[in-house]
């Protein structure tokens, strides 16, 4: 296990967005940012959904190794999105061997279908042995109800790395002992943006004390927007935030220290 305090939440260094739009499947897709960042910048509306063929060999060109969020705005399982396209990505995850990429879903039946499909992994990996250390797979699981929907699903991926992420974090948790077991990294954060909705510190204790009896990498991203807009102030010049009985002076804090581990794989990216 690595626990390398960072001065960021972000559990990644890079993207990778070959695929761009969503539509909402869930309660964490509410106030989603990649669907307010792409109608921002881009007029891409929910449910428009692109394909930047010319991104798909942007790893393949860099030489220092990365930590890539495969998709951040996107969900790259979408059922609307080109499997064909998809199985490429796979093909230079497969050849980009100094990176770690990172999948995250909340589709993932359909990722169970693309990676256990043989048609899908006969010209994926010649020289390969699945599953490859360096693509991992996630899901979002916001609440007690999607977890126990999505992890069943998770645990099907033959991957070297199944991580959860709990972001944002909805309501209390508790992780099935089989998803415990089949499990390498835990995430939770707080959500963002206008509108965002309380993360309650002992919901995200709880997850902690589960993943530290398990001996599973925990890394605290954010207690997100909802803390910066109550009780502000500023004893010694310095800003703190208050709510639920929890003060902080950095939203990455839980219990004064950083929460940044990551599983073993993912020690020298």
């Amino acid at each position: 296990m690595s626990k390398k305090p960072g001065d960021s939440g972000q559990w990644w260094k890079d993207q990778w967005n070959f695929f761009t739009g969503c539509t909402r499947i869930s309660e964490a897709c509410d106030h989603c940012y990649a669907l307010g960042m792409l109608n921002h910048y881009q007029g891409q509306k929910e449910g428009d959904l692109r394909f930047y063929p010319e991104r798909m060999d942007l790893p393949l060109k860099q030489r220092k190794p990365r930590r890539y969020f495969v998709g951040n705005m996107t969900d790259i399982f979408h059922p609307d999105h080109n499997y064909e396209s998809l199985l490429e990505a796979f093909r230079v995850m497969c050849q980009a061997t100094r990176h770690t990429f990172m999948l995250l879903t909340k589709r993932p039946e359909r990722a169970v279908d693309c990676v256990k499909s043989a048609e899908s992994w006969v010209d994926l990996r010649p020289a390969a042995f699945w599953p490859i250390s360096r693509i991992w797979f996630g899901i979002t699981a916001e609440n007690q109800q999607r977890l126990d929907e999505r992890g069943p699903w998770l645990l099907q991926i033959p991957a070297a790395v199944r991580f959860i992420s709990f972001e944002p974090l909805l309501g209390p948790v508790m992780i099935p002992p089989e998803v415990l077991e089949g499990i390498h990294w835990v995430i939770v954060g707080g959500e963002n943006g206008p509108g965002a909705r309380p993360m309650r510190p002992e919901w995200v204790r709880s997850l902690r004390y589960q993943c530290q009896e398990a001996g599973i990498p925990f890394w605290f991203k954010h207690w997100g927007s909802y803390w910066k807009r109550h009780e502000l102030y500023y004893p010694g010049n310095r800003r703190y935030y208050q709510r639920f009985g929890l003060l902080c002076d950095y939203p990455r804090l839980l219990d004064n220290r950083e929460w940044s581990e990551l599983p073993m794989e993912g020690n020298n990216v």
